[in-house]
């Protein structure tokens, strides 16, 4: 089985998946999780740059 067949057949059940769930309203509940991810995820960049700003600003 090709790879590709495999990820487009994942792809095909998890949108019926969704679809399922959004008929059940739980979509918000993923909607959610997801701007949960989406936030850590910035947070931990910002405070990345943050650091290496106060590194270079101890290097000067």
């Amino acid at each position: 089985m090709r790879p590709t067949v495999f990820g487009g057949r994942g792809i095909i059940r998890h949108l019926s998946l969704t679809a399922r769930l959004s008929s059940r309203g739980e979509s918000f509940w993923r909607l959610r999780h997801m701007w949960d991810f989406i936030l850590v995820a910035l947070g931990i960049v910002s405070f990345g740059l943050f650091y290496a700003y106060a590194l270079g600003c101890n290097r000067l």
